[in-house]
């Protein structure tokens, strides 16, 4: 199975991790082939937003712990897979499109329905010749 799927619709780049069974982990093999995409998806301009979204019930779990542990390795191969990692997180940022994290949506949908769950049980005021807040709870 392909760890990493793209699709170009309309004017929208679609990046999808795809290792559902483990939580999409950030392996070296996925990072090389998201560096390549994003460096091909910045050079065409018919992509104007990039949607990054993971399979399954989680969006990314961090790095490969396969790659990280219970081997043998030397500094090396941890300087690769951080450098890598770094050079692709940088790209995400650096290209010309805005990018979008299909999980983040629902998490900050939790937060300002918890802020607006905040709000309705107090009442806020402001009392512009005074600058004073005034809280009524319900």
């Amino acid at each position: 199975m392909e760890p990493l799927l793209f699709e170009k619709k309309d004017s929208i780049g679609w990046i999808t991790l795809n290792s559902p069974k483990q939580r999409n982990p950030l392996s070296l093999e996925l990072m090389k082939k998201m560096q390549k995409l994003l460096n091909n998806i910045a050079k065409d301009k018919d992509i104007r937003v990039v949607v990054i979204r993971g399979k399954g019930p989680a969006f990314c779990t961090g790095h490969n712990m396969n790659e990280l542990v219970g081997e043998n390795y030397d500094i090396s191969h941890f300087r690769q897979i951080f450098s890598i990692c770094s050079d692709m997180m940088l790209t995400i940022h650096k290209i010309p499109q805005p990018e979008y994290f299909n999980k983040w949506e629902s998490i900050w949908k939790n937060r300002l329905n918890r802020i607006e769950s905040i709000l309705r049980k107090c009442f806020i005021s402001i009392w512009p010749s005074r600058y004073v807040w005034s809280f009524l709870w319900q």
